[in-house]
């Protein structure tokens, strides 16, 4: 289950004061896979993201694409360079 951070979990940056309501949903995500599948918690995030990629070419894109866009949109929402 969730660990605690060392770190803000915004890297200090929050524009919109959502940051903890996205972590909050991101813990409820990995429950819910747990849940789901039986998937252990420390595998939960890397599974989640490896099925949203099988699923991508459902909703027109690519997993290219949506790890691109996935990535952008954490580093507009916490200013942490995501590495794309």
């Amino acid at each position: 289950m969730p660990r605690p951070i060392p770190a803000p979990i915004d890297g200090g940056h929050d524009a919109d004061d959502m940051n903890g309501k996205r972590q909050l949903w991101g813990v409820k995500i990995v429950a819910y896979l747990h849940d789901l599948t039986g998937v252990d918690p420390d595998d939960a995030i890397p599974d989640a993201i490896a099925y949203l990629l099988h699923a991508a070419p459902l909703y027109g894109m690519t997993a290219e694409e949506a790890l691109r866009s996935g990535s952008e949109g954490f580093t507009a929402d916490t200013d942490i360079k995501g590495g794309w």
